[in-house]
């Protein structure tokens, strides 16, 4: 991962979202790589971020289109799996912004991914929403690249909950659709034309 781009592309997110006092917290590769690695995984392609889902997640849309960068992931209904990728010419990385919900009879906060239903990898026209759960927690304020982020006050449990027990060891083979330990598929089922999925080639935009 080139750092200095994806620096940069951590840095605005951190004004923008800082700026929506929206709490912006490292989460899913970028938050293994913050505490495993000491900064970016060297084989990661895209920046997770998450956020507690607002009362109108297009605030953030907005916001990093006025940025500059273009949305190239819309998916999911605001109160339903919410999910928003944007890159920025000349940044290389797509950023994913993850809002997490909270379920009050579990008890526990859990984000989406979409991924193509019952087919392979982005195949099919429809898309399955997945889950992955998380214990109910709080935010502590890092510095990350020389900007104000957050994590998840217990670091690594959050991480042991995704990536399991043996999370300190290297895995090139992890699949974000199949491999996470606290993943629960879902019966929620959207066209992707009505998710506005971009396909990334690895080509800039």
């Amino acid at each position: 991962m080139d750092e200095a781009k994806a620096s940069q592309v951590v840095r605005d997110a951190s004004q923008i979202l800082n700026g929506l006092d929206l709490f912006p917290f490292l989460t899913c590769g970028t938050l293994l790589g913050y505490h495993r690695e000491g900064g970016f995984i060297d084989w990661d392609q895209d920046l997770d971020v998450g956020v507690f889902v607002p009362s109108d997640p297009s605030i953030v849309k907005d916001a990093f289109i006025k940025r500059g960068y273009k949305c190239v992931a819309d998916l999911g209904a605001n109160d339903c799996g919410k999910e928003y990728g944007f890159k920025k010419h000349g940044l290389q990385y797509k950023i994913d912004v993850f809002f997490y919900y909270y379920d009050k009879d579990r008890d526990l906060y859990w984000q989406s991914v979409w991924k193509g239903a019952g087919e392979t990898e982005y195949s099919g026209p429809l898309a399955q929403m997945i889950k992955y759960n998380y214990f109910k927690f709080g935010l502590k304020e890092i510095e990350f690249y020389g900007c104000k982020m957050y994590v998840p006050d217990d670091v690594g449990k959050f991480i042991e909950m995704q990536y399991g027990p043996n999370w300190r060891i290297p895995d090139k083979n992890w699949g974000w659709w199949k491999s996470p330990f606290n993943l629960e598929k879902t019966d929620v089922i959207m066209p992707w034309k009505k998710l506005g999925w971009y396909f990334d080639t690895g080509e800039d935009v």
